[in-house]
């Protein structure tokens, strides 16, 4: 699958899931309140490759494809201001039945 595919897949019976995901590394003091928060490891794109190793293989994934969208998410900044850099590509997985 493509980006080009979900035009389709939006149109179809297929029920479609959006989802994030962090690595965290520790904990840390939210600056904000002065709370303990996880700590998210910023290589957000390795966790990305990550997850798609962890799903991979035939009894788990039809298909597994990444794909870079026309208006990506390169840098962000989470709560304690932390710069986030990706490389702004989204994991698209189609499950088996």
């Amino acid at each position: 699958m493509d980006g080009s595919s979900w035009p389709e897949v939006a149109r179809s019976a297929l029920a479609v899931w959006v989802g994030a995901a962090t690595h965290d590394i520790g904990f840390e003091k939210d600056p904000r309140n002065g709370k303990v928060t996880c700590e998210m490891d910023p290589a957000v794109d390795g966790e990305r490759a990550n997850i798609g190793q962890t799903l991979h293989g035939p009894d788990k994934l039809k298909n597994l494809t990444d794909s870079l969208p026309s208006a990506p998410v390169q840098d962000a900044k989470k709560r304690q201001r932390r710069r986030m850099p990706s490389d702004g590509r989204i994991l698209a997985m189609l499950r088996q039945k």
